[in-house]
């Protein structure tokens, strides 16, 4: 397990664990494929799970990965 610590430019330290790292809105934005408005509007909004460091709006990927798991709809898939 690779546990280390990555210092940013305004000085503020985030423990990378199991090589898992909180993402920008840039980086979701382009996971998910939507304009970054989208995400700050769901920030906004308050309808995507979101952490702020600050000023600095960051996720961390198991409460994205959670978030889209509870909104998926598969089809019918006995029908």
């Amino acid at each position: 397990m690779d546990n280390t610590k990555k210092m940013d430019s305004m000085g503020l330290s985030a423990t990378l664990i199991d090589n898992q790292r909180l993402h920008t809105i840039e980086d979701l934005s382009k996971f998910l494929s939507v304009p970054e408005s989208t995400i700050r509007d769901w920030i906004y909004k308050r309808q995507i799970p979101f952490r702020k460091l600050g000023r600095l709006i960051r996720f961390h990927p198991l409460d994205i990965q959670k978030w889209l798991n509870e909104r998926s709809h598969y089809g019918n898939q006995g029908d």
